[in-house]
This record gives structure tokens, C-alpha cells and sequence, in this order.
């Protein structure tokens, strides 16, 4: 009777330990989920990002043709007026 007691005593902590490993791993479930909402949420920012410096480096391009070419002008006229 008493190898039956011990060994009921053992199944009922094995079903605790499997309870606390369950609501570990559905603990764990939330975070990942989380993490890869946060992941995702940070891809997208970083798209955001790329896409925005991509035109800012394209519009610095044209701001560089653009002086470069009154620049161009202004040295042409200095050079044709006499001092």
C-alpha cells in the first residue's frame, strides 16, 4: 500500500511539473509572438527608413547638379565681364 502511496504521491508531481511546463511554454508562445510583432513593426520602420534616405540621397544629387550649374554660370559671367 505504501509503494502505491509513493508512487501516486510521484504521478501527481509529475502532472504539477507538467502544468508549470505548460504555462512556461505558453509564456514563452506570448513572448515569441511578441518579439515577432516587434520584429516585424521594426522591418517596416526600416523599409521606412531606406525608402526616405534613398529620396533625401537623390534630392541631394539634383541640389549638387543644380549649384554646380549656377556655380558654372556665375564663373562664366565673372570670366566675360572685365574688372
Amino acid at each position: 500500500m505504501e509503494a502505491f502511496a509513493q508512487l501516486e504521491e510521484k504521478v501527481e508531481a509529475t502532472i504539477e511539473a507538467l502544468e508549470i511546463y505548460r504555462m512556461e511554454i505558453e509564456e514563452l508562445r506570448h513572448s515569441k509572438e511578441t518579439y515577432e510583432n516587434e520584429i516585424n513593426q521594426l522591418k517596416a520602420s526600416s523599409d521606412l527608413l531606406k525608402t526616405e534616405n534613398n529620396k533625401l540621397e537623390a534630392d541631394k544629387q539634383s541640389w549638387n547638379k543644380k549649384i554646380a550649374t549656377l556655380i558654372s554660370k556665375l564663373e562664366s559671367i565673372s570670366e566675360s565681364e572685365p574688372i
